[in-house]
Protein backbone atom coordinates (compact mmCIF):
# COMPACT_ATOMS: atom_id res chain seq x y z
CA UNK A 1 0.00 0.00 0.00
CA UNK A 2 0.82 3.23 -0.71
CA UNK A 3 0.35 6.84 0.50
CA UNK A 4 -1.57 8.45 -1.79
CA UNK A 5 -1.55 12.25 -0.20
CA UNK A 6 0.19 14.06 2.31
CA UNK A 7 0.02 13.65 5.75
CA UNK A 8 -2.34 15.69 7.60
CA UNK A 9 -3.20 16.39 11.29
CA UNK A 10 -3.71 17.59 14.55
CA UNK A 11 -2.33 17.74 18.13
CA UNK A 12 -3.82 14.16 18.50
CA UNK A 13 -4.31 13.07 15.03
CA UNK A 14 -2.65 12.05 12.01
CA UNK A 15 -4.43 11.49 8.59
CA UNK A 16 -3.36 10.11 5.12
CA UNK A 17 -4.94 8.40 2.37
CA UNK A 18 -3.37 5.12 0.58
CA UNK A 19 -4.01 4.29 -3.05
CA UNK A 20 -6.45 1.46 -2.67
CA UNK A 21 -8.75 3.97 -1.62
CA UNK A 22 -8.69 3.80 2.08
CA UNK A 23 -8.51 6.72 4.61
CA UNK A 24 -6.18 6.04 8.24
CA UNK A 25 -6.05 7.65 11.18
CA UNK A 26 -3.44 7.10 13.38
CA UNK A 27 -2.61 8.48 16.89
CA UNK A 28 0.99 10.36 17.55
CA UNK A 29 2.32 7.11 18.67
CA UNK A 30 1.59 5.50 15.67
CA UNK A 31 -1.13 3.40 16.21
CA UNK A 32 -4.27 2.60 14.25
CA UNK A 33 -7.60 4.84 15.87
CA UNK A 34 -9.89 3.19 12.35
CA UNK A 35 -9.30 3.27 8.52
CA UNK A 36 -12.18 3.71 6.12
CA UNK A 37 -12.76 2.83 2.34
CA UNK A 38 -13.97 5.81 0.45
CA UNK A 39 -12.59 5.47 -2.78
CA UNK A 40 -9.27 7.00 -4.46
CA UNK A 41 -8.27 10.35 -2.18
CA UNK A 42 -5.33 12.39 -4.20
CA UNK A 43 -5.67 15.51 -2.09
CA UNK A 44 -4.58 16.03 1.48
CA UNK A 45 -7.46 15.73 3.91
CA UNK A 46 -8.65 18.58 5.89
CA UNK A 47 -8.41 18.31 9.38
CA UNK A 48 -11.01 20.20 11.62
CA UNK A 49 -11.85 19.92 15.65
CA UNK A 50 -14.68 16.97 15.19
CA UNK A 51 -14.31 16.06 11.93
CA UNK A 52 -12.38 15.02 8.80
CA UNK A 53 -12.64 16.82 5.27
CA UNK A 54 -11.73 14.77 2.11
CA UNK A 55 -12.36 14.85 -1.10
CA UNK A 56 -12.26 12.06 -3.71
CA UNK A 57 -10.90 12.46 -7.68
CA UNK A 58 -14.65 12.31 -8.90
CA UNK A 59 -15.03 15.87 -6.41
CA UNK A 60 -17.15 13.90 -4.06
CA UNK A 61 -17.05 15.48 -0.35
CA UNK A 62 -16.95 14.30 2.25
CA UNK A 63 -17.22 14.97 6.14
CA UNK A 64 -15.79 12.34 8.08
CA UNK A 65 -16.27 11.65 12.48
CA UNK A 66 -12.70 12.20 13.79
CA UNK A 67 -12.83 9.41 16.55
CA UNK A 68 -14.51 6.51 14.64
CA UNK A 69 -13.82 7.61 10.45
CA UNK A 70 -17.56 7.11 9.99
CA UNK A 71 -19.19 8.88 7.24
CA UNK A 72 -21.17 11.91 8.01
CA UNK A 73 -21.67 13.46 5.32
CA UNK A 74 -21.02 13.67 1.50
CA UNK A 75 -21.80 16.22 -1.02
CA UNK A 76 -21.36 15.44 -5.15
CA UNK A 77 -19.49 18.28 -6.91
CA UNK A 78 -19.44 18.83 -10.57
CA UNK A 79 -17.46 17.04 -12.53
CA UNK A 80 -15.83 17.77 -16.12
CA UNK A 81 -15.86 15.17 -18.88
CA UNK A 82 -12.11 16.46 -19.45
CA UNK A 83 -10.41 17.66 -16.44
CA UNK A 84 -6.52 16.47 -15.30
CA UNK A 85 -5.42 14.75 -12.16
CA UNK A 86 -4.23 17.95 -9.55
CA UNK A 87 -6.60 18.55 -7.01
CA UNK A 88 -5.93 22.23 -5.21
CA UNK A 89 -6.16 21.88 -1.65
CA UNK A 90 -9.18 22.85 0.57
CA UNK A 91 -9.33 25.74 3.04
CA UNK A 92 -11.79 26.05 6.30
CA UNK A 93 -12.73 29.43 7.68
CA UNK A 94 -15.37 29.87 9.61
CA UNK A 95 -17.47 26.83 9.52
CA UNK A 96 -17.15 26.49 5.48
CA UNK A 97 -14.88 24.58 3.31
CA UNK A 98 -14.16 26.25 0.35
CA UNK A 99 -12.40 24.06 -2.74
CA UNK A 100 -11.81 24.67 -6.48
CA UNK A 101 -13.06 22.17 -9.12
CA UNK A 102 -12.62 21.89 -13.09
CA UNK A 103 -14.22 24.72 -15.43
CA UNK A 104 -13.14 27.13 -12.72
CA UNK A 105 -15.96 26.51 -10.71
CA UNK A 106 -14.92 27.59 -6.80
CA UNK A 107 -17.73 26.01 -4.25
CA UNK A 108 -18.64 26.87 -0.53
CA UNK A 109 -19.83 24.17 1.70
CA UNK A 110 -21.46 24.35 5.34
CA UNK A 111 -18.31 22.07 7.56
CA UNK A 112 -21.04 20.51 9.99
CA UNK A 113 -23.72 19.40 7.36
CA UNK A 114 -22.02 19.41 4.03
CA UNK A 115 -24.83 21.29 2.79
CA UNK A 116 -23.96 24.04 -0.65
CA UNK A 117 -24.22 27.48 0.55
CA UNK A 118 -22.62 28.65 -3.15
CA UNK A 119 -21.01 28.14 -6.13
CA UNK A 120 -19.25 30.36 -8.69
CA UNK A 121 -17.83 30.29 -11.98
CA UNK A 122 -14.16 32.47 -11.46
CA UNK A 123 -13.90 32.41 -15.47
CA UNK A 124 -15.31 31.27 -18.67
CA UNK A 125 -13.59 28.64 -20.59
CA UNK A 126 -11.21 29.79 -23.63
CA UNK A 127 -10.09 28.36 -26.46
CA UNK A 128 -11.68 25.80 -29.54
CA UNK A 129 -10.57 22.39 -28.58
CA UNK A 130 -11.25 20.60 -25.58
CA UNK A 131 -7.84 20.49 -24.34
CA UNK A 132 -7.77 24.49 -25.11
CA UNK A 133 -11.19 25.12 -22.92
CA UNK A 134 -9.34 22.78 -19.92
CA UNK A 135 -9.63 25.15 -17.07
CA UNK A 136 -9.55 23.80 -13.84
CA UNK A 137 -8.30 25.22 -10.61
CA UNK A 138 -5.47 23.12 -9.16
CA UNK A 139 -4.32 25.31 -6.07
CA UNK A 140 -5.35 26.33 -2.85
CA UNK A 141 -7.81 29.56 -2.50
CA UNK A 142 -6.78 32.52 -0.04
CA UNK A 143 -8.87 33.89 2.58
CA UNK A 144 -8.68 37.42 3.65
CA UNK A 145 -11.28 38.29 6.43
CA UNK A 146 -14.50 38.65 4.15
CA UNK A 147 -12.63 38.08 0.48
CA UNK A 148 -11.33 34.32 -1.09
CA UNK A 149 -8.65 34.66 -4.05
CA UNK A 150 -8.62 31.97 -6.21
CA UNK A 151 -7.24 31.37 -10.04
CA UNK A 152 -7.73 28.71 -12.86
CA UNK A 153 -4.87 26.92 -14.46
CA UNK A 154 -6.42 28.44 -18.08
CA UNK A 155 -8.16 31.48 -17.12
CA UNK A 156 -8.92 34.27 -14.55
CA UNK A 157 -7.82 34.73 -11.33
CA UNK A 158 -10.73 36.42 -8.76
CA UNK A 159 -11.65 37.86 -5.71
CA UNK A 160 -15.17 37.19 -4.18
CA UNK A 161 -17.07 37.99 -1.35
CA UNK A 162 -17.23 35.61 0.69
CA UNK A 163 -20.69 35.62 1.89
CA UNK A 164 -22.22 36.31 -1.27
CA UNK A 165 -19.92 35.04 -4.08
CA UNK A 166 -19.72 37.88 -6.15
CA UNK A 167 -16.77 38.62 -7.97
CA UNK A 168 -15.44 41.70 -7.08
CA UNK A 169 -12.69 41.84 -9.76
CA UNK A 170 -10.94 39.22 -11.73
CA UNK A 171 -8.56 39.69 -14.55
CA UNK A 172 -7.79 36.90 -17.06
CA UNK A 173 -4.02 36.28 -15.61
CA UNK A 174 -3.84 32.10 -15.19
CA UNK A 175 -1.60 29.88 -12.94
CA UNK A 176 -1.42 26.04 -12.24
CA UNK A 177 1.23 26.52 -9.31
CA UNK A 178 -1.37 29.04 -7.09
CA UNK A 179 -1.40 31.72 -5.08
CA UNK A 180 -0.50 33.14 -1.84
CA UNK A 181 -1.31 36.42 -0.27
CA UNK A 182 0.86 39.16 1.89
CA UNK A 183 -0.30 42.42 4.07
CA UNK A 184 -2.45 44.13 0.64
CA UNK A 185 -0.72 42.01 -2.17
CA UNK A 186 -2.04 38.64 -3.76
CA UNK A 187 1.33 37.21 -4.97
CA UNK A 188 0.14 34.93 -8.63
CA UNK A 189 2.70 32.47 -9.87
CA UNK A 190 1.84 32.95 -13.89
CA UNK A 191 1.48 29.74 -16.00
CA UNK A 192 4.67 31.24 -17.84
CA UNK A 193 6.83 31.59 -14.59
CA UNK A 194 6.64 35.53 -13.99
CA UNK A 195 5.36 36.39 -10.59
CA UNK A 196 2.96 38.66 -10.34
CA UNK A 197 2.10 41.30 -7.38
CA UNK A 198 -1.64 42.44 -7.38
CA UNK A 199 -3.22 44.60 -5.07
CA UNK A 200 -5.92 42.89 -2.98
CA UNK A 201 -8.90 45.60 -3.39
CA UNK A 202 -8.36 46.46 -6.75
CA UNK A 203 -6.65 43.99 -8.56
CA UNK A 204 -3.94 45.79 -10.23
CA UNK A 205 -0.48 45.18 -10.97
CA UNK A 206 2.09 46.37 -8.38
CA UNK A 207 5.14 44.80 -10.13
CA UNK A 208 6.08 41.38 -11.67
CA UNK A 209 9.15 39.78 -12.27
CA UNK A 210 10.12 37.95 -15.45
CA UNK A 211 13.58 36.70 -14.25
CA UNK A 212 12.76 33.41 -13.64
CA UNK A 213 10.66 32.36 -16.96
CA UNK A 214 11.04 28.46 -17.61
CA UNK A 215 12.31 27.74 -13.74
CA UNK A 216 8.97 25.46 -13.21
CA UNK A 217 8.47 27.88 -10.17
CA UNK A 218 5.76 26.84 -7.37
CA UNK A 219 3.88 28.37 -5.29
Amino acid sequence: TQIASGISGNDSILVFTTNDGYIFAVDLKGSLAWKTFFGKVISSPLVLENKIIVRRDDNNFAGMDIQEGSIDWTYQAPSSSLTINAHGKMIYADGVIYSGLPSAKLIALEAETGLLIWEANVSTPKGVSEIDRVSDITSQPIVDNSLIFTVSMNGDIACLDRKTSEILWSRPLSSFAGITDHLDEVLVIHKRDSIYSLDKLTGKSLWRNADLIGRSLTS
